[in-house]
């Protein structure tokens, strides 16, 4: 339990019109998915990604679920991710019956190593995952120059990312599809929730279709249709309206919310660059032509005692600081599927020595100031 002085890892703000929102949404009545809120933070998403359509789901997981499913994700497809990723980006797959394929990631952006999905490749490869960490974006060109000439499918895992951009795109805009999520530790946040965005305007309608429980309702809300049935596979993915509104409450400022934070991330590295260079610690790299999202501010210590060392200091000056994923391969699921701990070196040695400091948008400079103090303050 934190004390009244902990400064916690992230937090959450509600607004007046957040409350306005949710208030206004109780009184309308409709509480399921699919109402005015949903609309509006569509809308707003749609113009963000510059997606052909967006979907809000119950999660950044159901969003990768529903990617599986609209994609025909069958028994034996193999689907290439990194393995320092969160086990949803695996999963989603592997329900559908996907054999994953683990790939290592970049040592300077944490992202997908571009080199090594190309070795990894195969006749079956139907799907690549690049997954944006920490809203740093992956090698889209690359990747999206292999999978034109080999003929996979590229579905962004974008639960770090909205609002980051690589060469003026936004990212989440590169795959065919993109996953977002809006859990409660994300910068963009209603709890639980999540989105899916269509940029293959060739999988619109089958998607509507598996996003309304595998019948054709949408078009039959359009007038399209007489009368709606079951057509496909599907499953209920819809977000709650009141989960929406709290959603649409904050997407008109969500730009702002972005730039405070980057304000944030510059001010961490501009202050722990001088301590990180002297004691060989790494600070967030930002790849050529990427603008991030600001989604964390980590540390790479130099080994595994280091990090869990200066873990301890931080706690005991009340700052929350954690590290981040156990690389799937690493865990009791991953080495199922026939890894070896070195196999992926890089995802490892990051697995051992990441620490993500507090960061969030209301961070006063005070709280600033005592953690890149306590930080620069551990000793070696």
């Amino acid at each position: 339990m934190m004390g009244p002085d902990t400064i916690p890892l992230s937090k959450r703000e509600m607004s007046e019109q957040a409350e306005h929102f949710i208030v206004s949404a109780l009184r309308e009545g409709q509480l399921c998915a699919g109402g005015p809120y949903t609309e509006r933070a569509c809308r707003y998403l749609c113009e963000w990604i510059k997606a052909h359509e967006v979907f809000l789901t119950t999660s950044g997981t159901a969003a990768l679920e529903m990617a599986a499913i609209l994609l025909h994700i069958q028994d034996g497809d193999e689907v290439i991710l990194p393995s320092f990723t969160f086990p949803s980006t695996a999963n989603a797959f592997m329900l559908r019956g996907a054999k994953v394929v683990l790939s290592d990631i970049c040592p300077q952006s944490l992202c997908l190593n571009i080199q090594m999905v190309e070795s990894l490749l195969t006749p079956r490869t139907r799907i690549v995952v690049p997954v944006h960490y920490g809203g740093m974006s992956c090698d889209m060109e690359s990747l999206s120059r292999l999978a034109h000439g080999v003929g996979f499918h590229i579905v962004e895992d974008c639960a770090h990312a909205l609002g980051g951009q690589l060469g003026g795109k936004p990212l989440g805009s590169f795959g065919a599809l993109a996953a977002f999520s809006f859990h409660q530790t994300k910068a963009l946040s209603c709890g639980e929730g999540g989105a899916l965005a269509i940029n293959d305007s060739k999988l619109i309608r089958r998607s509507e279709i598996i996003f309304e429980k595998g019948t054709n309702r949408r078009p039959y809300l359009r007038g399209e249709v007489c009368s709606y049935n079951w057509q496909d596979i599907g499953s209920s993915f819809g977000l709650s309206e009141l989960l929406a509104a709290l959603l649409a409450s904050q997407l008109p400022h969500f730009e702002q919310q972005i730039e405070k934070r980057g304000r944030l991330w510059r001010s961490y590295f501009e202050r722990l660059d001088p301590w990180a260079g002297k004691h060989a610690v790494r600070l967030p790299h930002t790849p050529e032509g990427c603008v991030p999202a600001y989604e964390t501010f980590w540390l790479l210590m130099p080994d595994r005692k280091h990090r869990d060392s200066l873990l301890s200091h931080l706690k005991q000056h009340g700052i929350s600081a954690a590290f981040h994923y156990i690389a799937l391969h690493l865990s009791p699921m991953g080495q199922t599927l026939d890894y070896q701990p070195d196999d992926l070196p890089v995802s490892k040695h990051v697995t051992e020595t990441i620490i993500r400091l507090p960061f969030y948008a209301s961070m006063s400079e005070a709280e600033l100031e005592r953690v890149t103090r306590a930080v620069t303050s551990y000793r070696w």
